[in-house]
């Protein structure tokens, strides 16, 4: 996995004006991983044959663990691939050959132990079953313990007295019970308008059909606050009148919504006053909302915009990273999209979502664009500029917009831009500092 993103990253390296010498370098490098990845695929194959040829001819216990041990770890692969039959298939034959090795990891239950720090903290569960595209959530009697309860993909709710409520992806496997200690941050002024998402290591990459996605690799994050909704144009509005004040109307004019050349000015603002709003039309005569999503602008000017609502609030204000972004979407089970692994246009708002203008349409429009923690509108409705860099500068971007194929709104899809572009399905949501019980304030 490791040669597989350093592939990736010399990929993303080239530039048009790269010498040819540099890119056949890549092409040779990109060639002799393919080729070892098809070797190991070969010599996995093999191994299979040769112990399926020693339990025939000798039938040792041996033999048979070596071949549930190779039938496990393809289960486990088909599972990390969301492919359902061919999980129970590999896990059907592990279990025929296992001699009592496997027996806590091929268990269909298993349990979750839940570690609150917060007095009067209530905790639920829910299960994840397959509806349609969707991984939709079955909650569990208020009553009823999570100790024992079917393996797979849990979601586990959290309230307590002061605290932000929690909502958190979990994978319950065979065998013991799985420890989960969570600590709720203290509530805030404003805090409905984020989604904590715990410390954890997320399941990050691997979808072969996704857009330039990075290798299959688990992820270890510290917790942290994300936006609930991409920021509006009302809430950029603000930015932008505070901005006036404080440095000037060329300052504010200079991040406001543009065309990529600058020649266009897509909000209004008064001389008089410096105060940005949203047009009612634009000049199309496409109608506009407050509610919309931030559109046309470049990393820069959300990044101006984190460091203002970081000295208005005191709390750290900045652009997710990549990693962050992704584990927001994708949850603990690794799900191809916010809300499960399937497919249909009328869940997000993307190209094939409406008929007429591809225009964006206001945040939570979708309420099936949910991810796992409850983070909204991730697969559709703009694609979002991140804090991560290339080495050459670029920007990494995610999500799907009005305008982009079903591909982009894979969780696992991204793609790169220079940070000081402008287009206008550009936007950005923001990730704050945690605060924590022990500073005595929020």
């Amino acid at each position: 996995r490791r040669e597989a993103a350093a592939v990736l990253d010399a990929r993303e390296a080239l530039r048009p004006a790269t010498p040819m010498d540099e890119r056949e370098g890549v092409w040779r490098r990109t060639q002799a991983h393919e080729e070892r990845r098809l070797e190991v695929e070969r010599l996995a194959a093999q191994a299979v044959q040769a112990a399926n040829q020693s339990v025939e001819e000798w039938e040792t216990d041996e033999a048979h663990a070596v071949l549930a041990e190779l039938y496990f770890d393809q289960g486990q692969e088909a599972e990390r691939r969301h492919d359902r039959a061919a999980r129970q298939y590999f896990r059907d034959l592990a279990a025929q050959h296992d001699r009592g090795a496997l027996s806590e990891r091929l268990a269909e239950r298993g349990g979750l132990e839940v570690v609150v720090a917060r007095p009067g903290a209530v905790v639920r569960g829910a299960r994840m079953v397959p509806f349609g595209p969707l991984l939709r959530a079955v909650p569990l009697p208020d009553d009823a313990a999570l100790d024992d309860v079917p393996v797979g993909s849990w979601c586990v709710d959290l309230r307590a007295p002061g605290a932000m409520s929690v909502r958190t992806s979990v994978m319950v496997a065979g065998g013991a019970p799985r420890r989960l200690v969570l600590d709720p941050p203290p509530e805030f002024l404003g805090h409905e308008a984020f989604v904590y998402v715990p410390a954890g290591a997320w399941p990050l990459g691997g979808d072969a059909d996704a857009t330039q996605a990075r290798p299959a690799q688990i992820v270890a994050l510290d917790d942290f606050l994300i936006g609930r909704f991409p920021v509006t144009m009302a809430e950029y509005c603000e930015f932008l009148t505070a901005l006036w004040a404080d440095e000037g109307a060329a300052a504010a004019l200079s991040r406001a919504p543009r065309s990529s050349d600058g020649s266009v000015q897509y909000l209004e603002h008064d001389d008089a006053t410096g105060r940005f709003s949203v047009p009612e039309v634009d000049a199309d005569g496409d109608a506009w909302h407050p509610d919309w999503p931030v559109v046309a602008v470049s990393a820069h000017d959300a990044e101006a915009f984190c460091a203002w609502r970081t000295r208005a609030t005191g709390a750290t204000h900045r652009l997710p990273t990549e990693d962050e972004w992704e584990a927001s979407a994708r949850g603990a089970d690794g799900r191809l999209y916010p809300w499960g692994n399937g497919f249909d246009p009328a869940l997000c708002h993307m190209n094939e979502s409406v008929e007429g203008p591809r225009v964006p349409v206001p945040v939570g429009s979708y309420p099936y664009d949910e991810s796992p923690f409850g983070v909204r509108d991730l697969a559709g409705l703009v694609i979002e500029w991140t804090a991560t860099a290339l080495p050459d500068g670029r920007r990494v971007q995610r999500g799907g917009a009005s305008t982009t194929p079903a591909a982009w709104c894979r969780a696992a899809s991204r793609r790169t831009q220079r940070p000081g572009w402008v287009a206008p399905q550009f936007g950005f949501r923001v990730v704050r500092g945690v605060p924590r019980w022990e500073d005595g304030r929020a």
